[in-house]
């Protein structure tokens, strides 16, 4: 396959395939092209530093994994994608604060995103606040769940 390397969405696009594809260490080195290419596009950059945050944990590399998600936060504000991909490492590093903290913010700006509420009832019952778990899960089934194959879901 031939790349228009000059091309930031040719790039994400091709990374984001990689990834699709089961190759996460093949997708790291476009995704991050993007990066170089248009550092100013935060549509295309945000993507791109979601996408190769998702690569960095398939390949366990959580600490880049957290600073692309991270990134990707500070450059789109509401990608609710990354706030709930940076909830989840904090939950599986047991730093339930953290976790709570940005499904807490998920949830103040969309509070019909179920997995937010899903997985801050998961941080609050691991605290040992059943009180604030059981709400939470309560809330959690009463809203429909997203499509997480859907594009949108997955790539912010």
């Amino acid at each position: 396959v031939e790349v228009a390397p000059d091309k930031a969405t040719v790039q994400a696009m091709l990374g984001i395939c990689l990834l699709e594809l089961g190759r996460p260490s093949d997708a790291i080195d476009p995704l991050s092209r993007v990066l170089e290419i248009a550092p100013t596009d935060s549509e295309v950059v945000g993507t791109a530093y979601l996408a190769r945050g998702r690569a960095h944990v398939a390949v366990d590399d959580r600490y880049r994994a957290w600073s692309d998600y991270t990134s990707a936060i500070n450059i789109r504000p509401e990608n609710v994608a990354a706030w709930l991909e940076r909830a989840n490492l904090f939950a599986g590093k047991q730093d339930w604060d953290r976790a709570i903290a940005d499904c807490d913010h998920i949830i103040a700006e969309h509070p019909n995103i179920a997995e937010a509420w899903e997985l801050r009832a998961r941080a609050s019952f691991e605290k040992g606040d059943l009180e604030a778990a059981e709400a939470d899960t309560i809330q959690a089934a009463r809203l429909p769940r997203r499509g997480a194959r859907t594009f949108a879901a997955r790539w912010g």
